[in-house]
């Protein structure tokens, strides 16, 4: 049975290069997640998580659903180190341009290495209907929860 790190939620934005438009294409995606509070572990409550980034590439349109993901992620962490992550898994959707999504990595340096990460998010697009209307969607906000455990 895994052993629960830590949960906890934060604010996010997400920024897309190209825009993303009603076409399917592939896009660069930088999403940063804050967490104020920054979050405690379970097992050091000295240490907080600040942040955590999620980079890379996939296959999306607006209302499409997300595929072809290749994805890293950098936990940020208040004694100023960070953990890698690659993701394993992306279970995503697009909802009327809204983002649905739930990434699983593996942490593969830094504290916690060999551990998995769960992002579950929740993204607002914020002109929806200029995408679905023929023009594009270059950020949104919303929401992460995002929970370690360890084997």
């Amino acid at each position: 049975m895994a052993t629960h790190v830590l949960t906890g939620a934060g604010t996010s934005v997400s920024t897309y290069s190209p825009a993303i438009t009603a076409s399917t294409a592939t896009v660069s995606l930088q999403a940063t997640t804050v967490f104020v509070p920054a979050v405690a572990c379970a097992d050091f409550p000295l240490r907080f998580l600040v942040s955590n980034l999620i980079q890379g590439t996939y296959a999306t349109s607006c209302t499409g659903p997300i595929t072809s993901p290749e994805l890293t992620g950098t936990l940020h962490w208040s004694d100023s180190t960070t953990s890698e992550y690659t993701v394993t898994h992306d279970t995503a959707e697009r909802v009327e341009g809204h983002l649905v999504g739930h990434v699983q990595g593996t942490i593969t340096s830094g504290h916690y290495t060999g551990a998995t990460v769960h992002a579950l998010s929740l993204r607002l697009a914020t002109n929806v209907a200029a995408c679905l209307t023929g023009s594009s969607v270059s950020t949104s906000s919303g929401w992460d929860v995002l929970v370690v455990t360890k084997p």
